[in-house]
């Protein structure tokens, strides 16, 4: 049990290493609301690969296989749903750069729920994660007894939540060092959003 937490362990954390959109919006969230904000994010998208890696020990992989047209529905609902949080990103950061008058600051507990929110949908948006993760945990389990399937996906959330808060603790202190040119990624990460959203219907259609 222990060797399949393990290696789940060093999955999630290999998984939330290279760049991505949940690895922006961590970075993002960081930038603009600081370290709780930046670390929920990474819990929600953390939360949204430990969904997917379950829905691989529960036996989902044959379903897409029956199924192929059920992956374009996802796609085009994936696309819409980032498109549309990408629009409302760069819209708050273009509406703040023209000097209107900021919202008031949320308390601790809406920011956190805001960023796990905002973590878990990007990660569930993201039809390419449910089908990475079916893919790698299913080539792991036929070998493997329930709880060590089970070991192995609690890892996997452990790791990828792990890499998460590396990466909110380095993009706080980039944020304290750099100042307002860290506060222009939030257009960058939108921009970047709106572009896999649009990339996800084209795919769809």
């Amino acid at each position: 049990m222990l060797a399949y937490a393990i290696i789940g362990l060093c999955i999630g954390a290999l998984s939330s290493v290279p760049p991505g959109l949940c690895n922006l919006s961590v970075i993002n969230a960081a930038c603009r609301h600081g370290l709780r904000r930046s670390v929920a994010t990474g819990l929600g998208a953390a939360t949204g690969d430990l969904s997917y890696a379950s829905l691989a020990v529960v036996g989902v992989g044959p379903l897409f296989s029956h199924h192929p047209g059920m992956v374009r529905w996802l796609q085009a609902v994936s696309g819409l749903a980032l498109l549309g949080y990408g629009v409302v990103n760069v819209w708050r950061r273009a509406t703040r750069s023209r000097g209107a008058a900021r919202p008031p600051a949320p308390t601790g507990g809406t920011t956190f729920r805001r960023g796990f929110a905002s973590g878990l949908g990007l990660m569930l948006a993201n039809p390419a994660a449910l089908m990475t993760w079916v893919i790698v945990v299913g080539t792991l389990l036929p070998s493997a007894s329930p709880l060590q399937a089970w070991c192995l996906v609690a890892g996997i959330g452990t790791g990828s939540f792990g890499m998460y808060c590396i990466v909110a603790m380095l993009a706080c202190r980039g944020a304290q060092a750099f100042g307002d040119r860290m506060q222009r990624l939030s257009t960058a990460v939108g921009v970047a959003i709106i572009g896999y959203g649009a990339f996800l219907l084209s795919r769809a259609v």
